[in-house]
């Protein structure tokens, strides 16, 4: 198994809108080759000259660095892919949380899993930021300020936690 890390996570997802996609986590260079962030070749010709060249004239950029990007336009991305209303103004439910790469992957790829339901399990040590990830995306599909309506309950589990306690919790 490798490590998140250390591993390309190239995303290509259709919008709720049907009509328009977003990617993440790779380029394409005029070649048609399919790159990792750090320029290396994931497979070569994924598609032709002519599909690049028609692609590049309604206006997509392979070779954008999504981490130069302004936080409300990185917001906006998730937008698209997570709603089906293109009329809402992307709301920031915390100015403070970071959207890097990283973090916008791991919350697209909980969104695939939630829109497919699959079960999502977080594991990591203490302080790694899960809670924050889920919150944020929980929020981000609210995706209005001061609404009242719940979408996240958080759960500690420890060693002494039982089935009982979880389903109590949850109910």
């Amino acid at each position: 198994r490798r490590p998140w890390e250390t591993s390309p996570h190239p995303y290509l997802f259709f919008n709720e809108d049907a009509q328009t996609f977003t990617f993440l986590g790779f380029t394409v260079n005029a070649q048609g080759d399919l790159l990792d962030c750090n320029g290396r070749i994931l497979e070569k010709k994924v598609m032709s000259p002519e599909l690049f060249q028609g692609l590049q004239l309604q206006g997509v950029n392979f070779s954008e660095n999504f981490d130069n990007l302004p936080k409300t336009e990185k917001l906006l991305r998730l937008y698209h892919v997570f709603r089906s209303c293109n009329d809402m103004e992307p709301w920031d439910p915390d100015p403070e949380f970071e959207l890097t790469t990283d973090n916008c992957q791991k919350l697209l790829a909980m969104h695939l899993r939630f829109r497919c339901k699959i079960p999502v399990a977080m594991f990591g040590e203490t302080g790694i930021g899960k809670t924050a990830l889920l919150s944020y995306y929980s929020k981000l599909l609210i995706g209005r300020p001061g609404s009242s309506v719940t979408n996240l309950k958080i759960v500690h589990i420890d060693g002494g936690v039982t089935a009982k306690d979880i389903k109590h919790q949850i109910e």
